[in-house]
């Protein structure tokens, strides 16, 4: 038997059970070694120099030159999908062997480098560490339209401009987490063009969308936003899909509804 933990909202949304929080990273606590997690430094001739390694499950970054950047050395884990109107939660815990400032946040990979976590689609967050260790702790809900695969966590220990000049030492990451808490989505973003509302039924057979004023297509990716399925559904007929005809095993997924151009994504569970 098959069951939704989570279905699509914003638009109207039947849950069949709470759905806890997704954590976003593979590889958070540094169980997997450095798996998704890439130091960089001398980033656009910045100055920065600086190693990374794990030891005992902890991320140590040490510090050669600070650079002229704050970006001069960052560590970051890419490949993020980011939903639009999902509240997420960063949880970094750490500890620095000198007095020093940092700054971190989630935007995008490449150009323009926009971040979703800041009071603005430009400003990082900062925190200033000291020799014990400290937990940073911050929430942010997505403004922007969905970003599928192209987003990133990244934590910055360059020197920027106006900060004091922060040269060698090293900073041990214990653990840094992205979790998905869910949430509505922003006016605009609903997925029918009229005021009739999309709803989404599921049983043990597979689930039925109704209401749709156009027809729409339903893609399930994998949380690193790898489309796995894709399937068509006729506002005339409605749409019935059994979960026989998909290739979803147990597992989370992103799941994505899209009318007329209009999409509204969703963290599902589904359990079988």
């Amino acid at each position: 038997m098959y069951r939704v933990a989570s279905v699509i909202s914003g638009v109207c949304f039947l849950a069949l059970a709470a759905m806890a929080q997704t954590e976003v990273l593979p590889n958070p606590d540094f169980s997997l070694g450095e798996t998704g997690w890439k130091l960089s430094s001398t980033s656009m001739g910045s100055g920065g120099d600086a190693t990374g390694t794990v030891t005992g499950g902890r991320y140590v970054v040490t510090v050669t030159a600070g650079g002229w950047a704050e970006y001069a050395i960052q560590l970051a884990d890419t490949g993020l999908t980011i939903l639009n109107g999902h509240t997420y939660a960063i949880h970094i815990e750490l500890q620095s062997s000198m007095a020093r400032p940092i700054s971190y946040g989630v935007g995008m990979t490449n150009t323009p480098w926009t971040t979703y976590s800041g009071t603005d689609k430009v400003t990082e967050m900062i925190a200033q560490l000291g020799t014990d260790s400290m937990a940073i702790d911050s929430t942010f809900t997505m403004a922007s339209p969905d970003d599928m695969g192209g987003a990133r966590i990244f934590l910055n220990f360059g020197k920027a401009p106006a900060w004091p000049s922060v040269s060698g030492g090293t900073i041990t990451i214990m653990r840094i987490s992205l979790k998905d808490q869910g949430g509505s989505f922003v006016h605009g973003n609903k997925i029918s063009a009229t005021a009739k509302q999309v709803s989404l039924s599921v049983n043990n057979r597979g689930f039925r969308v109704a209401g749709l004023s156009a027809d729409a297509s339903l893609k399930a990716y994998s949380l690193q936003g790898k489309l796995l399925e894709d399937l068509s559904m006729s506002a005339r007929r409605g749409a019935e899909v059994s979960w026989s005809k998909t290739g979803l095993k147990s597992g989370t997924y992103i799941l994505r509804l899209v009318q007329s151009g209009k999409g509204a994504a969703r963290t599902a569970m589904v359990t079988k």
